[in-house]
C-alpha cells in the first residue's frame, strides 16, 4: 500500500465506539488502486473509509491530505497552455 503521511482529524465512524468521533486520519492507496483513509480514533481503535478517487477530488480530501493548493489535484485542463499544442 502506498501510504501519504499528511495526517488529518475527520469526523469518521468508530465500529467499537458505535458513534462519529474526531478521527486522526490519512489517505491510502491500495494496491488494487482503490483508495481508503486510514487511521486511528480518540479511543485508539483502529477507522477506515474506502473513498473512490472522484469523491476524494470531489471534495478536495484527496488535495487537502497531500497538501495540494485549494486542496484541488490538478487535472490536464488546469495546466497551461504550452505553445498552443492543446
Amino acid at each position: 500500500m502506498n501510504s501519504k503521511n499528511k495526517n488529518k482529524t475527520m469526523m469518521i465512524y468508530c465500529v467499537k465506539d458505535r458513534m462519529k468521533l474526531p478521527c486522526t486520519v490519512h489517505i491510502e492507496q491500495m494496491q488494487n488502486g482503490r483508495y481508503r483513509l486510514a487511521g486511528t480514533c480518540p479511543n485508539g481503535h483502529k477507522v477506515s473509509q474506502f473513498v473512490t478517487k472522484q469523491q476524494a477530488q470531489g471534495s478536495g480530501l484527496l488535495g487537502n491530505l497531500l497538501g495540494l493548493p485549494n486542496g484541488r489535484v490538478p487535472v490536464l485542463s488546469d495546466l497551461p497552455l504550452i505553445g498552443g499544442l492543446f
